[in-house]
């Protein structure tokens, strides 16, 4: 990252080719994604699409940049998190929380055990 980050400082846009021992990680594909929205053209080999806990943000002279790359970048990884979410939670059964069990059902065995909770609860509320 440290030569995509001389290429912007020095505002170079002409087709810049980067030479990478192995393939850029997601974070980076993002921010070199992003560089190429504002113009630059750099060029990497691919990229592997994982992420790495220890990546930093090129530390860009253009602060504004700096910030909108930030910014398209974690759009982007909430977008992925807020659609891992839905995958998981819409595969879960969903459980009824007003069964036989609940407090508020109409079964006359349950309301002894609900008078002694409010009983309880409200005796800690009086300490208070």
């Amino acid at each position: 990252m440290n030569i995509s980050t001389f290429i912007i400082n020095n505002k170079i846009k002409s087709k810049e080719f980067i030479a990478v021992s192995k393939r850029c990680c997601y974070l980076c594909e993002l921010y070199l994604n992003f560089a190429r929205s504002k113009g630059y053209n750099i060029v990497v080999s691919g990229n592997q699409r994982k992420i790495y806990s220890g990546w930093k943000l090129p530390n860009v002279k253009d602060n504004n940049f700096k910030i909108k790359s930030l910014i398209h970048i974690l759009t982007n990884l909430d977008r992925i998190i807020e659609k891992k979410i839905n995958n998981y939670t819409s595969s879960l059964k969903a459980e009824s929380d007003s069964g036989v069990n609940s407090p508020d059902s109409n079964n006359s065995d349950d309301d002894s055990d609900t008078d002694e909770y409010l009983d309880v609860n409200s005796h800690r509320f009086d300490l208070l």
